[in-house]
């Protein structure tokens, strides 16, 4: 794929919007520009909602959201810098980017232009005018929900990870390095495997998960507890992700990748170590009864991510 800065080059179709989560809605417009060989998709740098301080944290970071575009097959992304445009009137914002384009292609609640003044009547409007070509998705909705990224950031924050996960159409995941932790979970003979939370990825709920981990090309059903671990009066968040029946071998600068699936319980303080071990046992023979669902959810993120650019981070 790509990528344009600043400028939109003479294109066949373009998909105009912030596309942070490539939920199942925005796949429904990326479609008409994948495997277009001059199809790109337009987005915009910082996205709209962060330069306007209301999402600090994302669904998927920059490089995770090219390497969905890209697995699709979008020939083309041109990233407009938000701060230079937003103050742009609507019609001088599709005279000077969307006179080389045949057509463009948005949502039905899309709006741009200074004080998002412009929306799919306007741009219609201009369209016929100009001979161009523009085709709108209506919202997509799962049983009774809009499918949007608000929507699916605020099921993330309260762990609720399968809602999240149909509205997405992959289970939300977080990459990194393995860091060092305290060596607990070895002496109790739960061996983990440690990852620091990314402060830009969007934060679920502190508790204990199933799910899958990757590690190059390997994969395997894990349980993961994300928080701070109250047994042990730990201040520093991590999710810690523990494989049953084998030990992976993961080098310090090796890409790990979990993927969540179920959230099986809350963050708990407990008693003894002996208890704490109990519950352990109890979550992974919970994770065993998902193992099926665990792997169809390996299949979807296969299905939307190419592995050589998930996991090929630095």
């Amino acid at each position: 794929m790509v990528v344009v800065q600043s400028t939109v080059p003479e294109l066949k179709i373009v998909a105009l919007g912030g596309f942070e989560s490539l939920h199942v809605g925005h796949r429904k417009l990326l479609r008409h520009v994948a495997g277009v060989p001059n199809g790109a998709v337009l987005s915009f740098s910082p996205l709209p909602k962060e330069a306007l301080g209301r999402s600090p944290s994302r669904v998927l970071l920059e490089e995770e959201r090219r390497c969905g575009l890209e697995s699709m097959g979008v020939a083309y992304m041109v990233s407009l810098p938000f701060n230079d445009i937003r103050g742009m009137e609507a019609e001088h914002f599709l005279d000077t980017y969307m006179s080389g384009v045949e057509v463009i292609v948005v949502g039905e609640n899309f709006r741009f232009g200074r004080g998002a003044a412009g929306d799919v009547a306007l741009m219609d409007k201009w369209c016929r005018e100009h001979g161009k070509t523009l085709l709108v998705e209506p919202l997509e909705r799962v049983g009774e929900a809009v499918v949007s990224t608000r929507l699916i950031k605020d099921l993330i924050h309260q762990g609720d990870m399968v809602g999240a996960s149909a509205l997405l159409g992959y289970p939300y995941f977080i990459r990194g390095f393995r860091c060092k932790g305290y060596g607990r979970g070895s002496r109790l003979g739960i061996p983990t495997i440690n990852l620091r939370w990314n402060i830009h990825k969007v934060k679920p709920a502190y508790g204990v998960y199933d799910g899958f981990v990757m590690v190059g090309r390997t994969w395997a059903p894990a349980v993961a507890s994300f928080g701070t671990a109250p047994t042990f009066g730990r201040e520093a968040v991590f999710l810690e992700i523990h494989v049953p029946k084998q030990r992976l071998a993961v080098n310090d600068n090796e890409p790990v990748l979990f993927a969540f699936h179920r959230f099986l319980r809350p963050e708990m303080r407990f008693e003894s170590v002996d208890t704490l071990v109990a519950q352990i046992n109890d979550d992974i023979r919970a994770m065993t009864e998902d193992l099926e669902a665990i792997s169809e959810q390996k299949r979807y993120l296969d299905f939307s991510f190419a592995s050589s650019c998930l996991l090929s981070f630095k």
